[in-house]
């Protein structure tokens, strides 16, 4: 069986050359600069670089983070590209395979199928976070489609009927080779691969600033080079894919420097153009050419590669309907067709890398998503004060507006959706860890109480067997486990929905107290109060006890309370 696929190119592999160790240093040490660092990249700087989605691209922090060390020197960088790049077509197929593997089986499982597919090969949108400018492999976004195909392949493709081993994933590649070449393409491998003929073929003629035109040699390049000024230097330079590389001479394959432009922004003055990069104070590179009629040029095709789009260009932004602890969110009108967005503006500090962690990891998570239950992800723009998180704007109001208008039965149904919710992101490896009153939206004109969650401003991805150990979540909503510093998972977002159907039937708060510690040693130790749960149907106390279950290894999952009586 043969999957749909896009345009393919057949992957070519070989060992690295110097040429390409002198381009990938220079794109580490660009990173590294990112990171406040000389030496040393992060995984969000890691990830922002090789746009690997979802709990893949965490596996291949892990994978080049060879010594566990939670930042990547220039060797472990190296050593990874050449391991998952440049090795052989079979061990470029062995470390696919390790990374697809999320359980202890020693093989890829019914449950890591899906999740590969889920995260990497089905989706009915682009995604920037792919890592390639093509559309993913599939259109099958319904959970009977995805598992109807885990199981055709399985069927076909499985020795065993029950995993992939392998030695049927190697056949399976074979038989789809779209699938590695979508997996290949996040690697960006063709920005710095050593290419003297193609490194530098897509440039623009301009004269230096003494009015020089230089005249490239046929051997190196096809085409005449954009010559720059920087640092009082004159320098050749050329735009591959989203990397500036600079260049001493025309007779040179070796790059002065190099500059991943994604999360860069533009400073002009006049003929003058200043490189930022996001979270750091100090300019990257400053430059000017000469004519001028060319700089606007150059300027476009800085912004195209570094995708520089201004927001304020595509959208008018109106009035504040909403605001959070880090956040305010405002409609937007979208200029070319006039739709309304919503709009979650973050104030930007220079050197808050976890605060830069948050926002990536919540962009990230906002494109993989393709749920009826979430809102819809529209775009990110972001400048030197602001990040602007662009998505679906939601005709109604949250849980919290609409707590005495709902009976029991609209109560029921909107906790079956938010289970369904919730057992779709778990299974993509997302812990929301926000779940609220505020972050549900009750859909306005909706036949039925339709629902969506919001605000995945403190979500994160979750590998199977890991913990989180930081506090999160808002007090009074968050689990117990969470304040006892012993390590939690995605159980947090069981505990939060049962806070929010105790809300909703009885109108209060389960754990209570007069300062943030005090709900805190309520929620540790507290009992909820039940004594008027005989007020609504049958099962409803034992429902909300079982998500409110203090003992994670008790507390009911998703497919349970899905069974429970309470809603059927």
């Amino acid at each position: 069986m043969k999957l749909t696929e896009v345009k393919y190119t057949k992957c070519m592999t070989h060992s690295v050359t110097e040429g390409e160790i002198e381009n990938l240093t220079f794109i580490f040490n660009d990173l590294a600069i990112r990171n406040h660092s000389s030496t040393k990249i992060d995984k969000c700087t890691f990830l922002s670089f090789f746009r690997i989605p979802g709990l893949f691209g965490e596996r291949l922090f892990a994978a080049f983070d060879a010594k566990n060390q939670k930042f990547l020197e220039i060797e472990d960088f190296l050593r990874g590209v050449e391991n998952f790049v440049c090795s052989s077509n079979e061990n470029i197929i062995s470390n696919f395979f390790q990374l697809c593997i999320f359980s202890k089986s020693a093989g890829i499982t019914r449950n890591d199928l899906q999740l590969l597919l889920r995260l990497w090969l089905i989706s009915d949108k682009k995604s920037e976070f792919l890592g390639t400018n093509e559309y993913s492999l599939l259109t099958c976004t319904s959970a009977d489609s995805r598992f109807s195909l885990v199981d055709s392949i399985l069927e076909e493709y499985s020795s065993n009927k029950k995993d992939l081993s392998f030695s049927d994933f190697n056949t399976f590649i074979n038989d789809n080779p779209a699938v590695l070449q979508n997996y290949s393409n996040s690697f960006h491998s063709k920005s710095w691969r050593e290419s003297i003929s193609t490194i530098k073929s897509s440039c623009i003629i301009i004269r230096s600033l003494t009015s020089q035109v230089f005249t490239p040699k046929s051997e190196y390049f096809t085409s005449k080079l954009t010559i720059i000024k920087e640092k009082n230097q004159d320098c050749l330079c050329t735009i591959k894919r989203h990397i500036l590389y600079l260049y001493s001479s025309d007779k040179k394959s070796t790059p002065l420097d190099a500059i991943y432009l994604i999360n860069c922004y533009l400073k002009n003055n006049e003929n003058t153009c200043t490189i930022y990069q996001f979270n750091v104070i100090e300019p990257r590179l400053t430059f000017t050419t000469s004519p001028s009629s060319l700089f606007e040029d150059l300027i476009s095709n800085l912004r195209q590669a570094g995708e520089m789009n201004k927001f304020s260009e595509i959208f008018d932004l109106g009035e504040r309907i909403g605001h959070g602890k880090f956040s305010d969110v405002h409609y937007a009108i979208e200029k070319s067709t006039q739709t309304k967005y919503a709009v979650k503006l973050i104030k930007r500090k220079k050197q808050d890398l976890i605060e830069r962690e948050l926002i990536h990891n919540e962009v990230c998570i906002l494109s993989l998503l393709n749920h009826k239950g979430v809102a819809k992800f529209k775009s990110y723009f972001a400048n030197s004060t602001h990040s602007f998180i662009v998505e679906e704007y939601l005709e109604g109001g949250d849980l919290q507006k609409n707590i005495y208008i709902l009976t029991e039965n609209q109560i029921k149904d909107i906790v079956k959706q938010l289970l369904e919710i919730i057992k779709y992101i778990h299974e993509i490896g997302i812990v929301h860890r926000d779940i609220k009153l505020e972050n549900i939206i009750l859909v306005k004109d909706h036949e039925k109480s339709m629902v969506k969650l919001v605000d995945f401003g403190l979500s994160n991805f979750l590998m199977p067997g890991n913990f989180f150990d930081n506090v999160c979540g808002t007090i009074g909503y968050t689990a117990p486990e969470i304040h006892m510093k012993r390590g939690y998972g995605k159980e947090v977002d069981i505990w939060s929905l049962g806070v929010v159907v105790y809300i909703l039937l009885e109108k209060k708060l389960p754990f209570k107290g007069h300062t943030a510690e005090e709900i805190v040693k309520e929620t540790i130790d507290g009992v909820p109060d039940y004594s008027r749960f005989s007020k609504h149907s049958e099962f409803s106390e034992d429902f909300v006890k079982r998500l409110l279950e203090k003992d994670v290894n008790k507390r009911v999952t998703v497919d349970e309370a899905l069974k429970h009586q309470w809603l059927a």
